[in-house]
């Protein structure tokens, strides 16, 4: 039904989350923090409405 697949779109969204920021945050440790920003709105664009709310 329909709650069942909003449910769904929730944990996709929180597992996208997850995985960008485990990716980020594996960037800023392997090139530094200056270097992880630029990156991480760039690879992960979906982020964005969630990091500016």
């Amino acid at each position: 039904g329909p709650h069942t697949e909003g449910v769904i779109g929730i944990l996709r969204i929180l597992l996208g989350v997850t995985i960008g920021a485990s990716q980020t945050l594996t960037r800023m440790f392997v090139k530094g923090p200056r270097r992880w920003a630029l990156p991480f709105k760039k690879d992960h664009p979906l982020l964005e409405p969630v990091t500016t709310r």
